[in-house]
């Protein structure tokens, strides 16, 4: 796949994708408003491509370590030469086609990017619909998940089965015999011995048993782990190896008025909004801030602090 072709897939995730010492795709949302014929026309998201924001973001290199099983080396050899060669098309006046997105042309100073079609509104979803590459490990949690279903079943035909049993076991309707009659029995015939009566107290305990074992493996699935000690949770508005785009950032959160704090979290510089140590109110607020900011790609991440 061309690096070209991987824009288009970092878009469904993140609000801006820079190409460094270029500019950047920046994803806008388009409130609805109504025509000149007076109709209402819904939100869209549209897609145009700023020559200001030039500095590297790290969307598209986070992006091709993330999905690539090539050493992290050789990726960023091959994203700098990429840039490069691109930076030369350019300055030659080609025209560079985005799959998905469009085309890049350089007009006087500015770079310009037209759509593929007459605009570049795109759907609701933002992009259309593509087949991402396959993730790492993501083979392992569906085994994983299919493993789970099959135990929950199991239980859930032994809690049905049991239950039956124990219904039918119980009531005394079901234990009436219809009266038979005595067959004659021949004079030196063979007399079968008759089978002692089963004990349905046994029977009972033994059902219960089954039930109660049947009622703890399916109450063990159900059993989330306690959140860790110490514990709490980050609005994430945008991750960085370097810290001094981290606070670009942060700066750019600031100047429209939030309080943003640059934590570094598993490794990477994290550009975070608010703490929470509940999860449900964290998922709240970060959803209020996704309306604010216009950007679906904030999400919530989990770290231990000693504050």
């Amino acid at each position: 796949m061309q690096i070209e072709e991987c824009i288009q897939y970092v878009l469904l995730q993140e609000q801006y994708v820079s190409l460094p010492g270029i500019g950047s795709f920046v994803r806008e949302v388009r409130p609805a408003q109504l025509d000149p014929q007076g109709r209402l026309l819904p939100t869209t998201q549209c897609l145009r491509f700023s020559n200001d924001r030039k500095f590297d973001d790290e969307a598209l290199r986070n992006y091709l370590r993330n999905h690539s099983t090539l050493p992290t080396e050789e990726v960023e050899e091959i994203l700098m030469g990429w840039l490069d060669t691109l930076r030369v098309r350019i300055e030659k006046g080609e025209t560079i086609h985005f799959q998905g997105i469009g085309t890049l042309r350089k007009e006087g100073k500015l770079l310009r990017l037209a759509g593929e079609g007459s605009s570049l509104q795109l759907t609701a979803t933002g992009l259309l619909p593509l087949t991402l590459p396959k993730e790492k490990g993501i083979g392992k949690r569906k085994v994983r998940r299919t493993n789970l279903w099959v135990v929950a079943l199991i239980c859930g035909v032994v809690a049905g089965g049991g239950t039956i049993a124990t219904y039918f076991l119980a009531s005394p309707s079901h234990f009436k015999k219809r009266p038979a009659a005595t067959p004659a029995v021949k004079k030196d015939s063979l007399i079968t011995p008759t089978l002692p009566p089963l004990d349905s107290t046994e029977i009972l305990q033994e059902t219960q048993q089954i039930l109660d074992s049947s009622h703890r493996q399916v109450n063990a699935l159900r059993v989330q782990p306690e959140p860790k000690q110490g514990s709490v949770f980050f609005i994430v508005v945008g991750s960085f190896t370097s810290s001094e785009n981290a606070h670009k950032l942060e700066r750019e959160l600031t100047q429209k008025g939030y309080t943003p704090t640059v934590r570094k979290i598993n490794g990477m510089y994290r550009v975070t909004l608010g703490k929470y140590y509940d999860k449900k109110s964290g998922i709240r607020e970060m959803n209020k801030r996704r309306t604010e900011l216009q950007n679906d790609a904030l999400w919530l991440i989990e770290a231990i602090t000693n504050e």
